[in-house]
């Protein structure tokens, strides 16, 4: 199955959320600011202070403190907006939520595909197309696969003219698809920012996908990740950002996959399975591109066979230039053995 979970801008919906924190005399104190607040409702004090300053959590038991009556918000202000600049926007402000923060269109390197038809034997040239458009609240992607080239012969020699071409575009189009991809809710992110775990302050650079729809080959499926699974990068982030959060790499395990609606006979509603996601570091390189970048990770989807069935690949490798702040190329571990690896770039 051919899915490439391109949802790169879902990352600051589904992590930037919160309000906002000062350190005081003696302990990290809790300011009753507004603006702060309409800037990114829901984020714990803690979760700012601790983004910026690395300092501890408010009170002996890490409660938050609350101080009442006016006061200075300023540096609570600036450590938000500090932190939305270092997460890609540098004017510090988080667009509105329907409004398009990521949109791409990429291809693949040419694959090759061969088959038999009767007595004549086809080869063909293809080529993915990825159209990606996401806003602070969700991602559509679609991929469309489609034939360049074709040759039918008989022997290696006799040349057989279009016999086989219907069943080589069969053969693409079966993995031509749509999905959408959506994050927790405000709360389930706070939560997962603060709490123990792979996602503890994971502000920007991995999405977190909850739920995902996918059509394919005339099937649709919903499958929903308990907890939420890393979906892609944020190319706009800092490398700073990427080293503060991710470090040597994230492992997210006894992930239970279920879906919830489906109309594919192969995986129906109700089906549950645990698994395994990792993000690691990887060289910045793409040899087939000729591309070298200085930040790239690997996001590994291990659910045992279920893998591709679920709407996910087995691996996505993201390649950025953390200068440029751009998203350079993926290379994808499709899990399909008819086009088992594809290299993706903008300007193929």
């Amino acid at each position: 199955m051919l899915h490439v979970t391109l949802i790169a801008s879902l990352a600051l919906t589904l992590s930037l959320t919160g309000c906002s924190s000062e350190p005081g005399p003696g302990r990290p104190i809790l300011k009753n600011s507004g603006a702060a607040r309409d800037k990114l409702p829901g984020l714990r004090s803690t979760q700012i202070r601790n983004a910026t300053n690395n300092t501890q959590p408010a009170g002996d038991d890490g409660s938050d403190e609350v101080v009442q009556g006016p006061v200075d918000t300023s540096a609570d202000d600036a450590a938000i907006a500090a932190l939305i600049s270092d997460c890609g926007f540098p004017d510090g402000k988080l667009p509105e939520p329907s409004a398009t923060v990521f949109q791409k269109s990429m291809r693949s390197l040419p694959v090759s595909i061969s088959g038999k038809k009767s007595i004549a034997n086809y080869t063909a040239v293809v080529r993915a197309t990825v159209d990606v458009s996401a806003s602070m609240s969700g991602a559509k992607q679609n991929i469309n696969i489609g034939l360049e080239s074709f040759s039918s012969n008989v022997a290696g020699f006799i040349p057989l003219g279009t016999t086989g071409r219907a069943d080589a575009e069969k053969q693409v189009q079966a993995n031509n698809s749509k999905s959408e991809s959506t994050g927790p809710t405000d709360d389930e992110r706070s939560a997962l920012l603060d709490q123990a775990g792979p996602w503890k302050d994971i502000y920007c650079t991995l999405s977190q996908t909850k739920t995902l729809t996918t059509q394919k080959n005339g099937n649709t499926k919903t499958v929903s990740f308990d907890p939420p699974i890393p979906g892609a990068i944020w190319a706009k982030a800092s490398s700073s950002r990427f080293k503060t959060e991710i470090g040597t790499g994230k492992t997210f395990a006894n992930v239970t996959a279920t879906v919830t609606n489906s109309s594919d006979g192969a995986l129906p509603a109700g089906t549950k399975v645990t698994g395994t996601v990792t993000v690691t570091p990887i060289s910045g390189n793409v040899s087939q591109l000729n591309l070298a970048t200085d930040t790239a990770y690997a996001i590994r989807f291990d659910f045992g066979s279920r893998t591709a069935d679920l709407g996910l690949t087995l691996s996505q490798s993201f390649y950025v230039n953390s200068t440029e702040k751009d998203l350079k190329a993926i290379v994808i571990e499709t899990g399909v053995a008819d086009l088992p690896k594809l290299v993706i770039a903008s300007g193929l």
